[in-house]
């Protein structure tokens, strides 16, 4: 930060100073190749600073697997800063709760959906009978909260051995 603070006498020594923080992946900083946009003509600097990379060479040039590893490399340092980042900030129980919800709100949607109900209940197109079990079963444990503990406390069988009931005690008129 004190080179920052003291401020740069050219464009060059800014980018030698970003190029030089810890943080900085020139990977990042790619103008061609699949989903890659032009940088916009109004960021100068930017487009400048881009062009600069690519003419020292700085972008990797990588087949197959030497990709993969750096994907690896890149997603490993981006934990490790994030991490300290978290810690910095006091911020890494509240990271941690959000991460656990993310994860079970998304077991819950891989576990109790439209799709896997009506697979299990033999129900083809009929969609109506399969929010009908959803909402009966939802009713039996309680709610989403209710299907969510139970889809993390029991197994797919015995979720899908509950849909099944649900299908039998709403006597829906399927065979």
């Amino acid at each position: 930060m004190d080179t920052y603070d003291k401020g740069f006498k050219t464009k060059r020594e800014v980018f030698l100073w970003v190029a030089s923080s810890r943080y900085f992946d020139p990977s990042l900083f790619q103008t061609k190749g699949e989903g890659i946009k032009k940088v916009k003509d109004d960021r100068l600097m930017y487009a400048e600073f881009v062009k600069w990379i690519e003419e020292l060479g700085l972008q990797p040039v990588a087949g197959p697997t030497e990709k993969k590893d750096l994907l690896l490399a890149r997603q490993e340092k981006s934990a490790k800063v994030r991490r300290e980042a978290l810690l910095f900030f006091g911020k890494k129980d509240t990271f941690e709760a959000i991460a656990r919800e993310r994860l079970a709100k998304q077991a819950f949607k891989e576990s109790f959906n439209g799709s896997r109900v009506r697979d299990w209940a033999d129900l083809g197109m009929n969609w109506k009978a399969v929010k009908s079990i959803m909402t009966g079963v939802r009713q039996r444990l309680g709610g989403d909260e209710g299907v969510l503990k139970f889809v993390v406390s029991h197994t797919q069988d015995e979720l899908k051995a509950l849909v099944l009931q649900v299908k039998i005690d709403l006597d829906l008129g399927l065979a």
